[in-house]
Parts: C-alpha cells; structure tokens; sequence
C-alpha cells in the first residue's frame, strides 16, 4: 500500500545493517547505510577476524569489514590493545613504543579472502578507519591544577 506511513518520524532517516555484526571479545562492528543502497551502491563486503589467542604481541583482538561504495573502497578496523602499565616515563615511553607495534601488527595482518583466496590487503582501501580501544591514557598538562581549568 503506497499511502501507508513511513515508520520513521520525520527529519530521520531509515537506516539498515549491512553485511553482519562482526563481534569478537566485546569488540562490535555494525555496518548501517540507506536502503536503497543495498545491492547497487554498495557491494564486496567482507570481515576479518583476529581473536587473541592468534597473537603473542598483547593485542586482545582486532575486528576489520571492508566495503565498496560506488567505486571507493572502505576499511574499519577495530581493535582491543592491552593496558598501560608503566608508572614512570621510560616505561610510558615504552608502553607507547609496544603500542605502535601493535597497531603495525594490525596493519600487517588484516587482509580480506574469499574461500582462502587473497582479495584485498589493508593497504589496497581508499580510506580506511581504526577506532578501539587503545588503552593509552592521557596525561593532564602541568599548568592545569583542576578540572574546570579545562574549559
């Protein structure tokens, strides 16, 4: 029936999930876009999945689904490092240092097949997105005494 109304309020937009949820140890990745995209703009999806116990570098998994739209390539990655656990500057220094490698390691291992063929490496994206958890925690500048000074 074309006169029934739309399920949304007005103003909104209705999205649907793309592809499926990819979870792995409390790292969730959702892909939504606008229905009339399913299937015409958007094609080749596709998810990597890197649980823990495949690495011995800290890393607590890392999650990745890569999609074209139109004729640009995406890749989101998500990723759970470990936990700072340094209380002095070399060892934040060098927590830092572990932590870069394991976001190269990252890098270096998410890679997209199809039926074990290799179809696209990281580096093959237009854009690609790294969010997660990074655990890296934030020093306040010395010449903030408080909270409020922030603002």
């Amino acid at each position: 029936d074309g006169d029934a109304p739309p399920r949304h309020g007005p103003g909104t937009q209705l999205y649907v999930l793309y592809g499926q949820p990819i979870y792995l140890f409390g790292l969730l990745l959702c892909v939504f876009c606008l229905p009339e995209l399913v299937g015409t703009g958007m094609h080749q999806f596709s998810i990597f999945e890197m649980p823990a116990d495949k690495l011995a570098s800290g890393v607590k998994g890392v999650v990745a689904c890569r999609f074209a739209l139109y004729d640009r390539s995406f890749c989101f990655i998500n990723c759970h490092l470990h936990a700072d656990t340094a209380h002095s500057e070399e060892g934040i220094r060098r927590d830092f240092e572990e932590r870069m490698q394991q976001l190269q390691l990252c890098y270096n291992r998410v890679e997209f097949r199809l039926n074990d063929q290799f179809l696209y490496p990281l580096w093959a994206h237009r854009v690609v997105f790294l969010m997660g958890d990074t655990n890296m925690r934030l020093t306040m500048p010395a010449e903030f005494r408080r909270l409020s000074d922030f603002h």
